[in-house]
């Protein structure tokens, strides 16, 4: 509880963006068990795997340099909804569906959507934020960061062997949450 009393004089906005990028964060359990879902779910190989798993880092490159320059131009707050809401459909698509290829790849889209509206969340502290509270905005946004990205793995492997849906439709949820 006293780690939390270093961030209390921060603003409404900056903890209502704490919540937003946890709960991002959060939703992305999927991801973390993305090697383990071709290996098991759909018989992949591990030369496979690891060419799938390249070829997605590889598309995130630009996307988050894409969501960079969006977040220069446009609402950050938009962008931030659009990206979401284009990944809660992707989430839920994929739930509902027998898992399969194209609906992984419809997933991925929804999920490499994700990395655009970063930049947005970071400019928005900058925004939001006096200069002298930003080491704190900075440091509270990363802390809610590492807390979804500590939690989601956790849902993830109780959750994958028999309720792989589910999975999906928590992550969207979360999303939705952010």
């Amino acid at each position: 509880m006293k780690l939390f009393l270093e961030y209390r004089n921060l603003s409404r906005n900056n903890h209502i963006l704490f919540i937003g990028r946890m709960m991002t964060a959060l939703g992305s359990m999927v991801f973390s068990m993305l090697t383990l879902i071709l290996s098991k779910k759909l018989g992949m190989d591990a030369t496979t795997i690891a060419m799938v798993m390249f070829l997605y880092g590889l598309c995130n490159v630009p996307l988050a340099l894409t969501g960079g320059k969006l977040a220069d131009r446009f609402s950050r707050k938009k962008i931030i909804v659009l990206c979401d809401l284009c990944s809660i459909v992707a989430c839920f698509y994929t739930a509902m569906v027998p898992l399969s290829y194209v609906s992984l790849v419809v997933f991925a889209l929804g999920t490499l959507l994700q990395s655009m509206e970063w930049s947005s969340y970071t400019a928005l502290i900058a925004d939001l934020t006096p200069t002298d509270q930003r080491e704190q905005a900075y440091s509270l946004n990363y802390l809610g960061t590492n807390l979804g990205m500590i939690l989601s793995p956790t849902l993830a492997g109780i959750l994958f062997q028999n309720h792989l849906p589910v999975m999906f439709v928590l992550q969207g949820t979360a999303i939705g949450i952010s």
